[in-house]
């Protein structure tokens, strides 16, 4: 039997250390892109085909989602302001910790635990709107090395 997960039974987090980590609230979208660098490795032997390998791969998670404000007291979720502090940042001083992973078994179907977890950089997206819009928070994080994959990313 096959299964179908929701993408919204996925949870993200950032960290500044890897250890403390604080959700971030409001996302509506998500995506996961992994792409690799070729090198042309092509020789006589090979007939006129093109030959080539992959010499570097990288990866983006973009997170798209609502600006969340709390009403009662007017703070913004403090997931959104990490990231944000964060992409404000060059340098070292720009990279932390993110995790992707599932929220839990529960569910029909329960999706299955996981996570992919990375130190990355950040671009924020645009935010704004005209009259009658939601105000949007998107984030492009571009993960600096190689992510570690458990269970269901594995």
């Amino acid at each position: 039997m096959t299964l179908e997960y929701l993408a919204r039974e996925f949870r993200f987090s950032a960290s500044a250390d890897g250890i403390a980590w604080t959700e971030v609230g409001g996302i509506t979208s998500w995506s996961w892109t992994e792409e690799g660098t070729d090198v042309d490795v092509t020789d006589f032997d090979d007939e006129g085909w093109d030959h080539t390998m992959v010499a570097r791969r990288k990866a983006v998670l973009s997170l798209e989602g609502n600006w969340l404000v709390d009403e009662a007291t007017g703070d913004r979720d403090d997931g959104q302001i990490l990231v944000e502090q964060y992409a404000r940042k060059v340098g070292q001083a720009g990279l932390f910790h993110f995790k992707v992973e599932t929220r839990a078994e529960t569910g029909s179907p329960p999706a299955p635990l996981g996570s992919i977890t990375f130190q990355c950089s950040a671009k924020l997206g645009e935010t704004g709107g005209g009259n009658d819009d939601k105000m949007p928070w998107a984030v492009e994080l571009l993960v600096k090395g190689k992510p570690t994959f458990t269970g269901c990313f594995a």
